[in-house]
């Protein structure tokens, strides 16, 4: 509360030397009055005279402080919650005369005032009054003086302004982003107690406003006047950036009639004033609009002419172009009468209307059509569409229907295949990984949009990536809404093969399923083989998205885990390990053809292995020296991780599968099985001391 009682008390100080004089005034002028003179006459004492000559004096005092205090208090409040932040008060005030006619003269000096972050220039105003009349004269990055008259509440304040900067002030608005110069002059004449009272009147000898490092306008010669409560401004032109130019007049009273005209051609380049990434639009829009009628509700009625609007998309490097239209402004709507244009080679045409209700957006019914239409998503696929869609209802809802038919797809995005973690997930369990959530679309019309969208095919939908080449048919109906949309039919896979460590696999059974007419859940029902040496691998996978159920099986006959080895390595454990030859094979040997192979870095990065060990098991651990132990595995989670481990002892291998689940980061559950029948698990506890 201190910080809102030190600015008001140091004005208020201001007036008190001014009251004081004033008390003093009234004060002689009662101790001369019939009544102090009659009360002497009948001997009453002077101290109860002077009480009551005391509180008649004061009556007009009171009066007047009540006003100023008032006042004061509701100024400095507004101001203590502004964005006033810095600089430096300067003030000196004198007051002379009756209370009836007092005489004050004041000068107060604001040295360097920072509102919001803004340094502005100094400020100065001087205040003089006398006849019952306040002067006014201040200066800062314009000038301007005045006449207030308290007794019939009338102003007449005029201002000037040369080559005025006008970007502090538009920091102050909270748009730093815009800039400009300001010459020309004002004057507010009338009284205040009516905004309808007051006449004011604007001469723009010339302006030009900037955003950012572009020039936004320039007018010159514009006159601006507000008489009797009505807006009149003649016939101006304003120059925008380019060749563009507009013209406008108004004639406009706030409770009355409203007429009001604006044509021109304006250069689609200041679509970058209201979004950056616009900044390349190239093209013109003219346009001829009229309102006319009451202020509050007016007829609208205009159009506006698109011509040869150009535009590269910055997302995917596209082009749009040739873009035309015609757009007609009416008192019952807004109506697309046409609005064509082509995207690369491909085509499009747009229209419909949307309805007005109290010059508010009503019911919409619009229409859309494409032909040879590409579509590239960067990075993940391209396509060539034809369809019709058509989009109708209220803003907060309606129906967006479409028959898309896919001419041509190429969908080119590479991912990786981790079976080791996929195997392992299924055998063991393990968390789901699942996507961030995206923001909903907010938007009228848009937000609670329902949809009835048909996918079908005409050309070759093709997969090529590092797993995959596959053509494949979809049909698909999309339902429920734009912001959480449901599909249903299915994607067939016609023919094709996936690759898998360099091994192709051909597709005998590719099928993706969309049942569930409530949500999008799809299930897989895919399965391939593939020659590996004297193996015929056969690879299903199957199940919907959230748990997929892979299994692996080979003729001959392999467990999962030689399948898996067979897969990434081209060998078998036993190969790999040197079972069945004339001698167990030394360490170094089988780590000189591992690192030939496909282990290292290339394996973590082929297969998504998170782990890669190569141990040589020491005599004190309990093996023969020379002996070695291969584990990889993956880690399933923040907390799960499965591993496979080979182990040669004395010529003999042991293959163990092994899952850790780390509790705490010191405490994790240990549990194992070989090939052997042996089985088990343990509790490791690990405490560092440094």
């Amino acid at each position: 509360f201190i910080h809102y009682q030190l600015p008001f008390w140091s004005i208020v100080l201001i007036l008190i030397g001014g009251q004081a004089i004033g008390m003093r005034s009234m004060s002689i002028y009662e101790l001369n009055s019939d009544y102090v003179k009659f009360s002497r006459f009948m001997g009453i004492k002077d101290r109860k005279i002077v009480a009551y000559v005391f509180r008649n004096a004061m009556l007009p005092v009171i009066t007047t402080l009540s006003m100023v205090f008032s006042f004061l208090l509701g100024a400095l409040t507004s101001f203590q919650g502004s964005q006033v932040t810095g600089g430096r008060l300067v003030f000196e005030a004198s007051g002379s005369g009756t209370l009836q006619e007092p005489q004050l003269e004041a000068t107060v000096r604001v040295a360097s005032p920072v509102v919001q972050g803004q340094v502005l220039n100094d400020i100065a105003i001087g205040l003089s009054m006398s006849g019952g009349v306040v002067d006014i004269t201040g200066q800062n990055d314009f000038v301007f003086k005045g006449v207030y008259d308290p007794g019939k509440k009338t102003v007449d304040i005029q201002a000037y302004f040369e080559e005025t900067e006008l970007a502090p002030y538009f920091a102050i608005a909270g748009r730093p982003e815009f800039r400009g110069k300001l010459s020309g002059s004002a004057e507010i004449t009338g009284a205040v107690s009516d905004l309808e009272d007051l006449d004011i009147s604007l001469h723009i000898a010339g302006i030009h406003l900037g955003f950012r490092e572009r020039e936004l306008m320039r007018a010159s010669d514009v006159m601006i006047r507000y008489e009797e409560g009505t807006l009149i401004i003649p016939e101006s032109r304003i120059e925008l950036p380019g060749q563009g130019v507009m013209t406008i007049r108004a004639d406009a009273a706030a409770h009355g009639h409203l007429d009001l005209t604006a044509r021109g051609k304006v250069p689609l380049e200041v679509a970058a004033l209201i979004d950056p990434d616009l900044a390349d639009i190239t093209g013109t829009a003219g346009f001829d609009i009229s309102a006319v009628g009451p202020f509050s509700s007016p007829r609208i009625e205009g159009q506006v002419l698109i011509e040869d609007a150009r535009y590269p998309i910055p997302y995917n490097d596209q082009l749009l172009h040739d873009v035309r239209g015609r757009i007609t402004l009416g008192a019952e709507g807004i109506v697309i009468e046409t609005l064509t244009g082509r995207l690369d080679q491909g085509y499009f045409d747009i229209r419909g209307r949307m309805d007005l209700e109290d010059l508010k957006p009503g019911r919409i019914n619009l229409q859309a059509q494409v032909r040879s239409l590409p579509v590239l998503i960067p990075e993940t696929m391209d396509l060539v569409l034809e369809g019709r869609a058509t989009l109708t209802g209220m803003p907060d809802k309606s129906l967006l229907q479409a028959d898309i038919t896919i001419l041509d797809a190429l969908y080119y995005r590479e991912h990786q295949l981790n079976l080791i973690a996929e195997v392992g997930q299924r055998i063991i369990g393990g968390g789901k990984r699942t996507g961030a959530a995206s923001e909903p679309l907010d938007l009228p019309y848009l937000r609670n949009a329902e949809l009835d969208v048909t996918i079908l095919k005409r050309g070759d939908v093709l997969v090529e990536n590092n797993l995959a080449e596959l053509s494949i048919a979809p049909d698909l109906q999309v339902g429920g809404t734009l912001n959480s949309p449901v599909i249903t039919g299915r994607v067939a896979v016609i023919e094709g093969f996936i690759t898998y460590q360099r091994r192709t696999f051909d597709v005998t059974l590719g099928v993706l399923e969309f049942a569930d007419p409530y949500r999008t859940s799809g299930a897989v029902d895919l399965q391939a083989q593939g020659q590996v040496r004297d193996w015929m691998i056969y690879i299903s996978v199957s199940g919907p998205f959230d748990n997929l159920n892979i299994r692996l099986q080979s003729d001959p006959a392999l467990e999962d885990a030689a399948i898996l080895a067979l897969l990434a390595t081209g060998r078998t454990p036993d190969e790999l390990t040197g079972v069945g030859a004339l001698g167990p094979r030394s360490p170094s040997s089988m780590l000189a053809e591992l690192l030939a192979g496909t282990y290292g870095e290339e394996l973590r990065e082929t297969t998504g292995l998170d782990i890669l060990e190569l141990e040589t098991v020491s005599p004190e651990a309990g093996g023969a020296a020379g002996n070695i132990r291969i584990t990889v595995g993956e880690e399933l989670t923040r907390r799960l991780t499965v591993k496979y481990s080979l182990e040669t002892t004395s010529g003999e291998t042991t293959r163990t599968a092994i899952a850790e689940y780390k509790f705490f980061e010191n405490l994790l559950i240990n549990g194992f099985q070989d090939n052997k029948g042996a089985f088990g698990a343990d509790l490791r506890f690990r405490l560092e001391f440094r």
